[in-house]
Formats: structure tokens, sequence, C-alpha cells
């Protein structure tokens, strides 16, 4: 118990921490809105609270992951340093039903406490004792992990900034309240979106919408406009002939002309931000690049990434090739611990991929759910990146234990293809994933009948028992109901009178779960 409350103080302290981040670049940001919805950080910015709504469920799905296992008066457990996968998974799909796990998080861990003191009730009254008492007082209700308000307002707190930056963005007025929280998160003075930090940042923020449109719907001549116009001749910068303070001298506008460090960073940034337009042509985009102006090493502040990786997640291959022939290093990691190799992978850009390794791109780094990219390529199923991956002899099982094994996250999601593939480079048939579970309970509990006939086939062990509740394959099918994994492990000849740790058969989970056939 000890040392899963040292986890989850750590991790909680890391989070508060975190928050807090966030909420001071949003009071940045806002406080520089010249028009709502105007600054592109708005998006990083929803994206880092969604983020960290995930990592709180995250945390609370690792306690919960270890309490299964707690005794009382126990102090055993030594918490994974990483979180779950399947948890981690549905940061892909769903983010919002985190929000919902964590209430009912906190409904087990409340039925976790209520156990201990019903199991110390009995102790009591065999042993005449006292002890119910006083571990209830010693040892259980002081744990931080049976305590969940602050992981509630920390939850509520990043709700109410997402709903902040969403009403900002459809021009909406401000809520002037917010919850309370153990962090300070609510201002001592509304922020308000009129407020402009200075008239060359309105300039700036108004330049960045003109030209990030102009690019986005491919007016080359308004795009060329805006660039000669109000940054400075794009012929003039290329041959370092004339500063852009000079140039703005010489124009007509001159009042609209930026300083050189302004022009560089309003330039750099629309530029980022078109590397994730798929609509934007890679003509327009040669427009900013020839003003000398794109600093293509330039990092969002808010999530760490360069151009490459967002030329990465929607496949921009022509984008990536020009931001690594800049000096853009491939191996470069977001806040999340994510390489650009990772996006390929988790969007399925083939092509992608293999540009990356081709200039030494790491498939062993991992993030910060330990994740590496041929991870990512399984849970999504992008089979030509996992082929690609296998050629350039990525690593196919776990290099760490409680890390995710490649052969069951195709069980998992039945990616058969995938499957056959790792099993054709040697993958382990009967390796134990953090849960205990091999490929064979996996494919039997998610119902995937062909995997399951394969794995039979391959060497899989049908009597196999579970790490914790001493379930063979043929428990997770009939418990399921998957009438089809039930008939193929029968023909396999698996031991159908096996009982569990409860001393049940099979048989009697069917009945009970009222699966006749």
């Amino acid at each position: 118990m000890v040392q899963v409350n040292t986890f989850y103080l750590q991790k909680e302290s890391e989070l508060k921490v975190r928050l807090r981040s966030l909420i001071d670049k949003e009071k940045v940001i806002l406080s520089r809105q010249g028009r709502p919805g105007s600054c592109s950080s708005i998006n990083s910015l929803k994206e880092a609270f969604r983020q960290f709504e995930q990592d709180l469920s995250k945390l609370q799905a690792s306690i919960l992951r270890v309490m299964f296992t707690i005794t009382p008066m126990s102090n055993s457990i030594v918490p994974q340093p990483r979180f779950p996968f399947l948890w981690s998974s549905a940061v892909l799909t769903n983010p919002r039903q985190y929000t919902r796990f964590i209430v009912a998080s906190q409904k087990f861990v409340e039925t976790n406490g209520t156990g201990f003191r019903k199991i110390l009730k009995k102790w009591d009254k065999r042993s005449k004792s006292g002890t119910k008492e006083l571990y209830l007082s010693r040892q259980v209700e002081l744990q931080p992990c049976f305590n969940q308000d602050v992981m509630v307002e920390l939850v509520d707190n990043a709700a109410y900034h997402i709903l902040q930056l969403e009403t900002i963005q459809q021009g909406n007025s401000r809520s002037s309240s917010a919850p309370s929280s153990p962090i300070t998160t609510k201002p001592s003075q509304p922020l308000s979106t009129g407020v402009l930090s200075s008239p060359m940042q309105q300039q700036m923020d108004e330049l960045e919408t003109d030209l990030f449109n102009a690019l986005t719907t491919n007016q080359l001549s308004l795009v060329q406009e805006i660039l000669e116009r109000r940054l400075a001749a794009p012929s003039a910068i290329q041959n370092n002939s004339v500063s852009v303070e000079s140039s703005a001298n010489n124009n007509t506008a001159s009042n609209n002309q930026l300083g050189l460090e302004n022009a560089r960073e309003v330039v750099s940034r629309v530029f980022w931000r078109c590397c994730s337009e798929t609509n934007t042509s890679d003509s327009a985009i040669q427009l900013l690049v020839k003003t000398g102006l794109v600093n293509f090493k330039f990092v969002d502040d808010i999530s760490d990434r360069t151009c490459l990786h967002e030329a990465a997640m929607v496949g921009r291959l022509s984008l990536l090739m020009l931001g690594v022939e800049h000096g853009v290093s491939p191996e470069c990691t977001d806040v999340y611990g994510r390489r650009p190799l990772h996006y390929v992978s988790m969007y399925g850009h083939a092509d992608c991929a293999t540009y990356l390794l081709s200039m030494n791109a790491s498939m062993s780094a991992t993030d910060h759910d330990g994740f590496r990219p041929l991870i990512y390529s399984i849970m999504s199923g992008h089979t030509k990146c996992v082929e690609i991956f296998l050629a350039n002899n990525a690593e196919i099982e776990a290099s760490q234990e409680g890390d995710p094994i490649p052969l069951s996250l195709a069980c998992h999601y039945g990616h058969e293809d995938i499957a056959m593939m790792l099993i054709g480079r040697g993958a382990n048939v009967i390796a134990c994933n953090a849960d205990g579970l091999e490929p064979l309970h996996i494919t039997c509990r998610e119902g995937h009948t062909r995997l399951a006939k394969t794995l039979t086939k391959r060497g899989a062990r049908l009597d196999q028992e579970d790490k914790y509740m001493c379930w063979t394959p043929l428990f997770y099918a009939v418990s399921e109901g998957h009438a089809e994994c039930v008939k193929i492990l029968l023909e396999a000849g698996c031991n159908v009178n096996v009982v569990d740790e409860l001393g049940k058969t099979p048989i009697y989970y069917a009945a009970s779960e009222g699966h006749a056939d």
C-alpha cells in the first residue's frame, strides 16, 4: 500500500503542476486574442487539456489495476511504471469516455474501501480483536488513493477550461465563474478576449489569420500580395539586399509593416499550421518558403510539435522531406514524447514511414505511454505500416515486463493479417501480457473465431490458466457467449472440466450468463 500511494502522489503532483502550466498559457493566449478564435494556439491548448483529462483517467486505471490484487495488511504491491494498454488505446478513439470512467472508478474505490471494512469485521468476530478500527484509522482511511476529491476537482477544472476555449472559438462571451480547486484556477479578474497586449500583437494576429486563410484556400495571388505589401518584398528578403524594415519604409503601407523578427514569427507559425492542412497546395507552401522567413525548426509552445509532427499526422510526404532537408530532426519529440514516426504509424501513412526510416528514425523509441511506432500501427490496424516495420526488423516482443505485446494487441483487435505476419516472424504465441493473459485468452474473450483457430494450430496452450482468476481460454469464450470459439477449443481438445479459483467450471458460467448455445 505504501508503494501504491507513493506512485499515486508522485503522479498527482505532476498533474497539478501540468494543470497550472496549461492555465498560465491559457491566460497568455486569451490576453492577446484580438478576435475570438483567431489564434491557432487555442486548438493546441484544447488538445493539451483533453490529454490532461486522459492522463488523469490513466492514473485512475493504474491505481485500480493494482488495487485488484491488494489484500488487507499487505504491502507487497509494486505498481507498474507505465499505464495499462487497454486504457491508453481508448485515447485514440473516444477521449470523452475517460471522464465517465473516472466516475465509475471512484465507485470502485469506494466499494474497495467497503470491502476492507467487511473483511476486517469478519476477522474481528473470529479473533475477538479490535483490528478493524485500528487498521481502518491507521491504514485505509488515511490512504490518498482512497480519497478521490482531488482527482475529481482536477477533472472538473480541465473540463471547465475546455468549455471556456470552445466558447471563445464560437465567439460567445465567457462565463464569469469557475469551479473551486486546490489549484488556483480561477483568475482574480475575468479574462477578456478583447484585451490586447499591444497594437503590434493585434497586427500580427490579424496578419497570421489572413495569410493562413489565403493559403488554405489556395488563393496564390492573395498570398503573394500579403507577403509583399504587409511583410516585405520576397525577392528583397531572399537576396538580403534590403531588410524588412527598409523595405517597409519604401512601401505605401508602411504602418502595416512588421519588424524582421515579428515577420519571421508570423510566417513560421503559418507554415507550421499549414503542414497539417491537406487542402493547402505545395505551390502555396513554396510562396512562404521563398520569403526566406520560415524557421523550419519552429516549435509550438504548447504541444512542442515541429513541422514534421504536423506533416506526419496528415501524411504530407513532401513537407516531411522539406523539413528534414532544412535541418529538422526526425527524432524530435513533442510534449507527449512522440516522434513523427509515432504519428505516421498512428494514422497509417506508409510512404511517410518508409521515408522516416530511411532517415534513421528510431523504431524502438517509446512515448510517455511506453508505446513504440509498431504498437500504434497494430492498434489502428494499419497492415502496410506493420509490414514495413517488420521488414526493417522491428522488435516483435515486449522489451520489458508490463510493455504491450504486439501479438496480444493484434488478437485483441482481431487483426488476423497482422497476427499472421507476427507469427510468421516468430512471435511468441504463449507470451503473457500485464494482465496474465496469453493471446488465446484474449482472442477467445473478444470472439475472433479465425484467429482462435489459427492460434490453436500454432502451439497456443489450450488449458493455460490466467494470472488472477485461474481461467483458461474456454472460460473466456463461454462467459462472453462466443459459441464458435467454444467449438474450436473443444475440437482442439481442451479440458471442459477444469475449475477456476472459485471451484466453478466453464459450464457454470455459460449457464449463469444465459448462453444456452
